[in-house]
């Protein structure tokens, strides 16, 4: 194996001893989740946003909550394992790599085109707001739930 291959999968060994999940544990690792973030977004940031909150914020913490519970999980899983609590090994089992420069140009590309999407959508929605062509009302966040 060359060189550069080889700098490229360090840690081939361990991955070919990893088993794939079975649907039960499929489940868990995804549908907990996945119940949790809508449990943040329909029942905790409305809640937020009626306590006073506002929306941007509301809508950070309820994405905050699931995201530092799935890295909880990851983290603890990691140490049921039996891994050791250090750098090198959380970075070669969760096989992570320095992004070399195409990795930051893709990056860049997709920063940049979100920002142009951003762009758009705001146009978009000013022009149909202003040709009544949208004819958007504010319910209330009581009647949401």
């Amino acid at each position: 194996m060359s060189k550069a291959k080889s700098a490229q999968q360090p840690n081939a060994p361990a991955a070919a001893s990893l088993r794939p999940l079975g649907l039960g544990q499929l489940l868990l690792l995804f549908g907990l989740p996945t119940l949790a973030a809508v449990f943040c977004f329909y029942v905790i940031m409305p809640a937020l946003i009626e306590g006073g909150v506002l929306p941007f914020y509301a809508h950070s913490i309820a994405l905050l909550i699931p995201l530092a519970g799935l890295l909880l999980a990851a983290v603890l899983a990691y140490r049921l394992e039996g891994n050791p609590f250090t750098w090198p090994a959380l970075v070669a089992r969760f096989r992570w790599r320095r992004m070399d420069g195409r990795a930051w140009l893709w990056t860049l590309e997709i920063w940049i085109l979100q920002i142009g999407v951003w762009f758009f959508l705001q146009k978009l929605s000013a022009w149909l707001i202003a040709d009544g062509l949208s004819r958007q009302r504010q319910i209330p966040v009581r009647y949401i739930r």
